[in-house]
């Protein structure tokens, strides 16, 4: 299944085959309900998928959660109605990455804001990645990565000032 949300694709392949998270289950759940084209079981798993995602306090949670509920609208025809709720489970998994220390977490939660459309926030979120990066001794492909995402989104919102670095 094609991931909805570019940078989250790795989280959703990971959340199938995690079970060692309650939301990862719930994720998997979601996921085959909606191979069965079952709305009503595919919504439940997504309520209880965002519970478990909130308890656990991960960024992944959040990600992945954010990536099964556009999923979810998708699959309902009501994308434009659940991006509200796909972007505040960025910003958490942002937010969470952030606190974690995650340059990694943080890229992918700014990458999944840029595909929603928040370039401004996303190149936020980047800049956050880049000094956690720097902090931590990132290697030389995670860098690479960053840049390379403030690329993509500076050629979709070239008001942010051509994407440079910081």
């Amino acid at each position: 299944m094609p991931s909805a949300l570019p940078g989250l694709a790795r989280i959703g392949a990971e959340a199938s085959t995690d079970s060692a998270q309650p939301w990862a289950v719930h994720v998997g759940a979601l996921h085959g309900a909606l191979a069965r084209h079952d709305i009503a079981r595919a919504i439940r798993a997504r309520e209880a998928a965002n519970r478990a995602a909130e308890e656990s306090r991960s960024w992944e949670g959040a990600l992945a959660v954010a990536e099964a509920t556009l999923r979810l609208g998708d699959a309902q025809g009501a994308r434009a109605e659940v991006s509200a709720e796909a972007r505040r489970l960025c910003l958490a998994g942002l937010y969470r990455a952030r606190a974690r220390r995650s340059a990694d977490g943080v890229l992918r939660a700014a990458e999944a804001l840029a595909a929603l459309g928040d370039e401004e926030v996303a190149e936020h979120g980047l800049r956050i990645a880049q000094a956690l990066a720097v902090d931590g001794g990132a290697d030389v492909g995670l860098t690479r990565s960053i840049r390379e995402a403030r690329q993509r989104i500076a050629r979709a919102a070239p008001s942010l000032g051509g994407g440079a670095a910081p």
